[in-house]
Protein backbone atom coordinates (compact mmCIF):
# COMPACT_ATOMS: atom_id res chain seq x y z
CA UNK A 1 0.00 0.00 0.00
CA UNK A 2 1.28 3.49 -0.87
CA UNK A 3 0.21 6.71 0.80
CA UNK A 4 0.26 9.00 -2.24
CA UNK A 5 -0.36 12.27 -0.39
CA UNK A 6 0.99 12.97 3.06
CA UNK A 7 2.18 16.20 4.67
CA UNK A 8 4.89 14.83 6.94
CA UNK A 9 6.30 18.34 7.34
CA UNK A 10 3.06 19.54 8.96
CA UNK A 11 2.63 16.93 11.70
CA UNK A 12 2.57 17.50 15.44
CA UNK A 13 3.92 13.95 15.92
CA UNK A 14 7.48 12.92 15.07
CA UNK A 15 7.52 11.79 11.42
CA UNK A 16 9.55 8.71 12.43
CA UNK A 17 6.74 7.63 14.77
CA UNK A 18 4.07 8.31 12.15
CA UNK A 19 6.02 6.33 9.54
CA UNK A 20 6.47 3.43 11.97
CA UNK A 21 2.69 3.33 12.53
CA UNK A 22 2.09 3.50 8.79
CA UNK A 23 4.48 0.60 8.19
CA UNK A 24 2.66 -1.36 10.89
CA UNK A 25 -0.57 -0.80 8.96
CA UNK A 26 0.98 -2.11 5.74
CA UNK A 27 2.09 1.13 4.07
CA UNK A 28 5.27 0.45 2.11
CA UNK A 29 5.86 3.94 0.65
CA UNK A 30 4.85 7.47 1.52
CA UNK A 31 4.84 10.46 -0.82
CA UNK A 32 5.20 13.61 1.26
CA UNK A 33 4.11 16.90 -0.27
CA UNK A 34 5.86 20.23 0.01
CA UNK A 35 3.57 23.20 -0.65
CA UNK A 36 6.02 26.05 -0.07
CA UNK A 37 9.76 26.28 -0.69
CA UNK A 38 10.43 25.62 3.00
CA UNK A 39 8.01 22.69 2.95
CA UNK A 40 9.70 21.34 -0.17
CA UNK A 41 13.12 21.47 1.51
CA UNK A 42 11.67 19.65 4.53
CA UNK A 43 10.00 17.04 2.29
CA UNK A 44 13.39 16.29 0.71
CA UNK A 45 15.03 16.06 4.13
CA UNK A 46 12.44 13.45 5.10
CA UNK A 47 12.86 11.60 1.80
CA UNK A 48 16.61 11.48 2.38
CA UNK A 49 16.13 10.28 5.97
CA UNK A 50 13.69 7.43 5.23
CA UNK A 51 14.09 4.89 2.41
CA UNK A 52 10.33 4.52 2.00
CA UNK A 53 9.60 8.27 1.65
CA UNK A 54 9.63 10.21 -1.63
CA UNK A 55 8.80 13.88 -2.24
CA UNK A 56 6.25 15.80 -4.30
CA UNK A 57 7.41 19.40 -4.62
CA UNK A 58 5.52 22.52 -5.62
CA UNK A 59 3.77 25.66 -4.49
CA UNK A 60 0.15 25.30 -3.40
CA UNK A 61 -2.47 27.53 -5.05
CA UNK A 62 -3.18 29.15 -1.68
CA UNK A 63 0.38 30.54 -1.82
CA UNK A 64 0.05 31.92 -5.36
CA UNK A 65 -0.60 35.51 -4.29
CA UNK A 66 2.71 35.78 -2.46
CA UNK A 67 4.89 33.34 -4.41
CA UNK A 68 7.96 35.04 -5.86
CA UNK A 69 9.97 34.20 -8.96
CA UNK A 70 12.88 33.30 -6.67
CA UNK A 71 10.70 30.75 -4.84
CA UNK A 72 9.51 29.27 -8.10
CA UNK A 73 13.15 28.96 -9.26
CA UNK A 74 14.10 27.30 -5.97
CA UNK A 75 11.38 24.67 -6.32
CA UNK A 76 12.56 24.00 -9.86
CA UNK A 77 16.08 23.32 -8.57
CA UNK A 78 14.77 21.09 -5.78
CA UNK A 79 12.85 18.99 -8.32
CA UNK A 80 16.21 17.80 -9.71
CA UNK A 81 16.71 15.78 -6.51
CA UNK A 82 16.48 12.03 -7.24
CA UNK A 83 13.84 11.50 -4.53
CA UNK A 84 11.55 14.21 -5.97
CA UNK A 85 9.03 12.20 -7.98
CA UNK A 86 6.29 14.69 -8.92
CA UNK A 87 5.37 18.38 -9.21
CA UNK A 88 2.73 19.73 -6.88
CA UNK A 89 0.61 20.26 -5.09
CA UNK A 90 -0.53 22.77 -7.63
CA UNK A 91 -3.84 23.77 -9.16
CA UNK A 92 -6.73 26.16 -8.62
CA UNK A 93 -8.86 26.78 -5.54
CA UNK A 94 -11.82 29.09 -6.08
CA UNK A 95 -13.52 27.82 -2.89
CA UNK A 96 -11.06 29.15 -0.31
CA UNK A 97 -10.09 32.25 -2.31
CA UNK A 98 -6.75 32.71 -0.51
CA UNK A 99 -5.00 33.97 -3.65
CA UNK A 100 -6.14 35.93 -6.71
CA UNK A 101 -7.34 33.72 -9.58
CA UNK A 102 -4.90 35.20 -12.09
CA UNK A 103 -1.97 34.47 -9.77
CA UNK A 104 -3.21 30.90 -9.25
CA UNK A 105 -3.53 30.36 -13.00
CA UNK A 106 -0.01 31.71 -13.64
CA UNK A 107 1.51 29.49 -10.96
CA UNK A 108 -0.46 26.46 -12.16
CA UNK A 109 0.66 27.00 -15.77
CA UNK A 110 4.29 27.33 -14.70
CA UNK A 111 4.14 24.09 -12.71
CA UNK A 112 2.41 22.25 -15.57
CA UNK A 113 5.19 23.40 -17.90
CA UNK A 114 7.76 22.28 -15.36
CA UNK A 115 6.18 18.83 -15.01
CA UNK A 116 6.14 18.45 -18.80
CA UNK A 117 9.76 19.59 -19.11
CA UNK A 118 11.00 17.28 -16.36
CA UNK A 119 8.79 14.35 -17.34
CA UNK A 120 7.28 14.17 -13.86
CA UNK A 121 3.63 13.63 -12.89
CA UNK A 122 1.69 16.62 -11.60
CA UNK A 123 -0.39 16.45 -8.41
CA UNK A 124 -3.39 18.76 -8.69
CA UNK A 125 -5.47 20.43 -6.02
CA UNK A 126 -8.67 21.73 -7.59
CA UNK A 127 -11.61 22.98 -5.59
CA UNK A 128 -14.68 24.70 -7.06
CA UNK A 129 -12.62 25.27 -10.22
CA UNK A 130 -13.32 22.19 -12.34
CA UNK A 131 -13.89 23.93 -15.70
CA UNK A 132 -10.89 26.23 -15.30
CA UNK A 133 -8.68 23.33 -14.19
CA UNK A 134 -9.70 21.30 -17.24
CA UNK A 135 -9.01 24.29 -19.49
CA UNK A 136 -5.52 24.63 -18.02
CA UNK A 137 -4.93 20.92 -18.61
CA UNK A 138 -6.09 21.00 -22.25
CA UNK A 139 -2.55 21.00 -23.67
CA UNK A 140 -0.89 18.97 -20.90
CA UNK A 141 -0.10 15.43 -21.98
CA UNK A 142 1.69 14.18 -18.87
CA UNK A 143 0.45 12.14 -15.94
CA UNK A 144 -2.11 13.84 -13.69
CA UNK A 145 -2.96 12.87 -10.11
CA UNK A 146 -6.05 14.65 -8.79
CA UNK A 147 -5.77 15.20 -5.07
CA UNK A 148 -8.72 17.40 -4.25
CA UNK A 149 -12.05 17.81 -6.03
Amino acid sequence: MIDTHAHLDALDDDPADVLARARGAGVTRVLTVGTTPAGCRRALELADAFDDVFAILGIHPHEAGTATEAEVAEVRELLAHPRAVAVGETGLDWFRDYAPPDAQKRLFAWQLDLAAELGKPVVIHTRAADADTLACLADFSGTVVLHCL
